[in-house]
């Protein structure tokens, strides 16, 4: 079998660092993989004027896996191109549409399921011409489809609970 392609991303600040740590994980476990690091947020900004340049965007269509480290540096806070464009570029360019955040403690067992590649990040936006600004929340019915079946399947292999919260009496999104 071939080695396994696992494309990491380090990214900025504290990325760079946690990403060596993790690198070094990988290379003690028994597996046959193959590491390869890309430029990706303010790193990339820097080197390329382009947070997810298209060389980081193929290489991890690629990839058997991909992580991605922190990214976003004060530097770039109000800049016109800010490594956060490369974090929601990259989810949408690979998919990546399930977020999955664990709540453990005392009485707590909880896994909350967020969608990543549709609503407000995602929608139109703009300003008219009076100044006016605006971002859309935009979910298409196979979005909400596919999050809420994912949320059913970790369900059923956890408590065989699911409990959906969203915003209905307000937001018809």
């Amino acid at each position: 079998m071939a080695p396994r392609a696992i494309v990491c991303l380090p990214g900025d600040g504290i990325g760079p660092e946690v990403m060596t740590e993790a690198i070094r994980v990988l290379e003690a476990l028994p597996l046959e993989l193959t590491i390869e690091s890309h430029l990706f947020g303010g790193a990339a900004i820097d080197a390329t004027g382009n947070p997810m340049p298209d060389e980081t965007v193929q290489a991890c269509l690629r990839a058997d896996g991909v992580m991605l480290g922190a990214v976003g540096l004060p530097k770039y806070d109000g800049a016109a191109v800010r490594p956060e464009i490369g974090l929601i570029g990259i989810r949408k360019a690979l998919d990546v549409y399930a977020n999955l955040r664990p709540a453990i403690a005392p009485g707590i067992d909880m896994l909350i399921v967020r969608e990543l590649v549709g609503g407000l990040y995602y929608g139109r936006r703009g300003t008219l011409d009076d100044g006016t600004v605006f971002d859309t929340c935009e979910y298409h019915p196979s979005q909400i489809e596919r999050i809420v079946r994912r949320g059913f399947e970790l369900a059923r292999a956890r408590r065989g609970k699911l409990t959906s919260v969203d915003k209905a009496n307000v937001l018809d999104t």
